[in-house]
This record gives C-alpha cells, structure tokens and sequence, in this order.
C-alpha cells in the first residue's frame, strides 16, 4: 500500500484492502504489447467478481456504528462503551470484542442497548475494544476500535499555563475527560520540582484560577492535580514557572547574544555582559541570558520597570522573534524598552525584503515604532549622529572591528518613524554617500518614542561595538530623562536635582499599589492630588514641605473604581500633571 496505489485511500483509514497487480494479468502492462491476447483472462475475471461481490457486500451490511467512546470509570477495573444508536431498520445489536493487542479479541459480547459496561479489568492494562453492528441476518458491519487503559487515579492535567498580570496570576489547564472527575487542586512552591502548598481551599471545578497573593519579584512554580470522587489525587501537571507583572524590580539586561569566540564581531559571553553591566553601575540591575535561562516570558519581564535588550551578533537574531510577543506584552503594562540590535525588522520579523513599511498592528509598528526599513548590502556603517538634542554622538569602536570593513559595522538597517514616534540618530559612513559603501548615509537609525502607555528607544545598530564612554552617557541619558529610571540610594542622597521634576508612576498600570516620584531643588511646599477624567479631585496624596532632592510616594487606591487618573503636582510656580491607569 504505497502513496502511489488505488488501494492507499482505503488502507490509510483502517480498512483491509486487496490490492491487485496489473502485472499479474498483463506482463506487457504500459508498453505496445499491452494487449488482450497477451492477458490472463481468468484472473481478470476473479478480480471482477471479488470487486462485485465486494460491492454487493457492502450494500448488505450493516453501516459501521458512530460516536464510539470508552470511558474508564476511575477505580481500575471498569470501563464503559457508549455510542450512537443505529438509525436502520434491521439492526438487531450490536457485538463488542475485546483484546490486549489492536485487531486480535479474545473476548466478545452482545447487546441491544447503545451503552455497555466492562468489568473484571487489570489496572494499568492496554485494552482494544471494538464494535460493529448487526442485522437480522447476522451481518456485521466494519468493527470501530477504541483503546483505553483502566486506571484507579485521574489522569494528571494537561497544558497549565499561566498569565502573569499586575499583582495576580492567572492559570489555566485543560478540563480533564475523567468519568468520576470531582475536580481540581493547584499547588504552588517556591522551588521547581516541589509539591508546595495548595491554594485552593475547596476543590475547584473550573479550569481557570487567578491567584492574588504572589510576592512582587519573586519566582513561584505551579502544579495542578485531578480530584476523583473518593478524593483521590492524580499525579501533577507540567509545572510552570511564574511571577507577577509589578515593574519595580530595576533594571533587567536581557542578553540575547550567542556565545562567540571572541575573534572581531563575535564577542564571548563574557565580554558582552561586562560591557553592559559596566555602563550602570549606579543602577539596581539584573542580567537574563536567554541563551542558558530560555526564551523569555513576560513572568521574566514583567517584573522590571527597564528592560535593555541586546543583541550583538547579527548572525543569531532568532531570540527577539521569538520574545516578540512577550516584549508586546510587556509594554502594554506599561513597560520600557531600550532595544539594541542588529537588523530588527529580520530579527521581529524575519524580513529580508527591501525597502519595506509596515502598518498598524503589527508589533513592529506599535510598539517598537518602526514604520520603515531600508538596508543595502554593502553598506559600512561608522556611528550615528544625534537627530535631537541632548543625545550624544555615537562612534564605532574600531578595536572591536574588521579592517577589512575599513573599521566600520555591516547588516545595519536604516529605520523610520511611525507617527507619534521621533528619528533619534542618523546613519553615518567614513564613505561618500555616491558609493556603493556610503549610501546608507544619513538615513535613520534610531527612535524613541514616550508615551504615557509605554516607553521605547530602539537602535537598529549594536551599542556593545561602540565606542564605551559615549554608550555609557547614551544609556544612562536615556534610562535618567527618558525613562526616569532612578539611581542607587546612595547617588540620589548626593546629587541635588537642578530643577522641578514630576516621574511616570511605577508600575503603570497597577492594583492597587504604584509609586509617585517629583524632585524639587530646594526644600518647598507641595501639594500632590489625583483627579479623575471629569476632572474632579479624588484624592489629595501629599501636601507639606518636600525635602530638596527626590520624593517617593506610595499610592494605595483601594476603594477607587478601574480607569484613568491624572496626578498633578503644585509647588510655588511649578505645575505638572500625568497619566496612570488602575486596573482591577
């Protein structure tokens, strides 16, 4: 029964199917002797009356019965068959077969009705059961086989997943077919492979559970169990590690680059974390290695207020298609990304068509802001200059490159703003823009964009090949005044700030809790109130004299409904007002 035969149709669903050979009756078959004086006659006769008498038998039986289930009743010895009762008119039961091997029955039995129960079974035994109906004649039609094994315990839940939100986690599973099936337990531990302690209460019937009392930052690994009616456990689930979504825990370095050698253009792993970790010392910072940790999730991201993603070698991109949607996510909490990497379209997208635009609802377009890209093959790439004020200038750092590029980076693509978004940098070359080498030239490669809903700056190049000391001020410039990222406790109690601030609460949006940070220059009177979209004052959430430097703020809005709220701040002439979002 080849792919190639008329027989593999019938043979590919089960049915025992003869196949008859043209060779057998024509050795000449598909060539000019291919006559009926050089067939066997008689052989082609027998095929034509086991095909009619095939026909004729399958008009005779029985059709094959529908809706054929085996069910394990749960206390390992029993089963029991159900199906849909036959709509013809001479059916006059139905014959069940049973065996430990697909096709092979040493047992069978005969009913009327459309359900039937088996007991007597062996725990934990492969079992093949079939059915076919029969006629008045004793025809049987063809047998429907199911498989079960009987099993004392349920059967461990399949697929838990969860979705991390702001201050709760959601788990889900899929229902269990379990015939005494009472319900569920979920377990939860603060190290993977432990049991932990259970959650619920009463045994949950539901296959969705939202758990509230997860710690801010810190990892728990979950576990559900099937409940059968004598309240007996199933083994666990697959096991799933979780957080909450708070965006308080600092900064986190995701380090989405492979281990290289350490030859130019392939830095080890080594190098580029102490390339990164050296630009923010000042900074509470964590590192995740996608390459050892795994893809990451949004449990992974969730917690942080900053991510810096980076990738630095343009030969392994795959790490950011993956996390893409998770990076969506992310930022739909309100999160704030600086991405650095080579070719992001390729890397989101896995694009490697060009000139190319993108529209709304694509990721790219959304959230990293990205409404065209362009790249040319030959192109060097030497740093960027700053499109608007107060970004520095960015060069390569030729220790870190080829001379046989002439000391500048290839696989640079050029990438421009969608509306709301700003071009940040321009593309720069040691080349004229007529040459081949050069007319990449002034086209942009960097975007920032600063919404109230979500903060990104994106760098279609790789700062790790850059030159240190201006990555150091561009990083730090983007995490202290476009992302408001605050310093150790130590570098806030030394450095005064040179004039009136008010900061993007964190986590934006939040339940209930979320922290208001202004700085003032000089100690000063403040009032701080929170106003609805009518514009009605609801709360009044500080009023007195501020100290000079930064002052932190715990909001608690228990007993506010979900929606946006505007923060204003007052002191002496200094006015400022934000956006936050409270979902409950």
């Amino acid at each position: 029964n080849s792919s190639g035969s008329d027989s593999y149709s019938f043979w590919r669903v089960g049915y025992p199917s003869i196949f008859f050979f043209e060779n057998v009756f024509s050795p000449f078959y598909h060539s000019t002797s291919d006559l009926l004086a050089n067939a066997n006659m008689d052989y082609c006769a027998e095929v034509m009356r086991a095909s009619m008498s095939l026909l004729l038998h399958s008009q005779i039986v029985p059709s094959p019965v529908s809706g054929f289930q085996v069910v394990d009743m749960g206390n390992g010895s029993s089963i029991l068959l159900k199906w849909n009762p036959s709509t013809e008119n001479d059916i006059a039961g139905y014959k069940i077969f049973q065996g430990t091997t697909s096709g092979n029955y040493s047992k069978s039995y005969f009913t009327t009705a459309p359900t039937f129960t088996i007991d007597g079974l062996v725990e934990g035994t492969t079992y093949f059961f079939g059915i076919a109906a029969v006629d008045q004649l004793g025809n049987e039609s063809d047998i429907q086989e199911k498989t079960v094994i009987p099993r004392l315990l349920p059967l461990a839940p399949k697929n838990l997943t969860s979705d991390p939100k702001i201050g709760m986690i959601e788990l889900r599973w899929n229902k269990n077919s379990d015939y005494d099936l009472a319900g569920y337990n979920l377990y939860r531990a603060n190290s993977p492979g432990g049991v932990g302690v259970k959650l619920n209460s009463s045994i949950l019937t539901d296959t969705l559970f939202v758990d509230n009392t997860p710690q801010k930052g810190t990892y728990y690994y979950y576990s559900v169990r099937a409940v059968d009616n004598t309240l007996l456990e199933s083994s666990s689930s697959n096991e799933v590690r979780s957080r909450v979504v708070s965006l308080d825990q600092g900064i986190c370095i995701f380090d989405a680059t492979k281990d290289g050698d350490g030859s130019p253009g392939n830095p080890t792993d080594q190098e580029v974390d102490d390339f990164y970790l050296s630009l923010v010392p000042n900074y509470n910072v964590k590192v995740y290695d996608t390459k050892t940790l795994g893809t990451a999730k949004l449990s992974d991201l969730g917690a942080f207020s900053t991510i810096i993603w980076h990738t630095n070698i343009s030969s392994d991109l795959n790490e950011l298609n993956l996390s893409s949607e998770e990076l969506k996510k992310y930022l739909d909490f309100g999160g704030k990304l600086l991405l650095t990497t080579y070719l992001p379209s390729k890397a989101i997208l896995m694009n490697s068509s060009y000139p190319k635009t993108f529209t709304p609802g694509q990721m790219i377009y959304d959230k990293l802001k990205i409404k065209n890209v362009d790249y040319a093959i030959f192109s060097r790439f030497s740093g960027a200059s700053p499109l608007l004020s107060g970004y520095p200038n960015i060069f390569v750092d030729t220790t870190k490159t080829l001379a046989s590029n002439g000391y500048h980076l290839t696989w640079i693509e050029s990438i421009d703003a969608a509306p709301g978004a700003a071009n940040i940098f321009s593309y720069e070359t040691n080349y004229d823009s007529t040459t081949t080498s050069g007319k990449m030239k002034g086209k942009p490669v960097g975007i920032e964009y600063l919404g109230a809903d979500f903060k990104v700056v994106t760098l279609s190049f790789p700062l790790y090949f850059m030159k240190f000391n201006e990555v150091k001020t561009l990083v730090n410039y983007i995490l202290s005044n476009k992302f408001n990222e605050l310093t150790s406790v130590d570098d806030l109690s030394t450095a005064l700030p040179k004039e009136f601030a008010l900061y993007q609460n964190y986590p934006n949006p939040f339940n209930p809790m979320t922290t208001i940070t202004f700085s003032v220059p000089s100690d000063k009177n403040v009032t701080l109130s929170l106003f609805n979209t009518l514009g009605q004052k609801v709360r009044t959430l500080f009023e007195g004299e501020a100290k000079a430097g930064k002052n932190v703020i715990e909001f608690n809005a228990d007993g506010l409904p979900s929606g946006v709220y505007y923060y204003q701040i007052k002191a002496g002439s200094f006015f400022a007002t934000k956006k936050m979002l409270l979902i409950k």
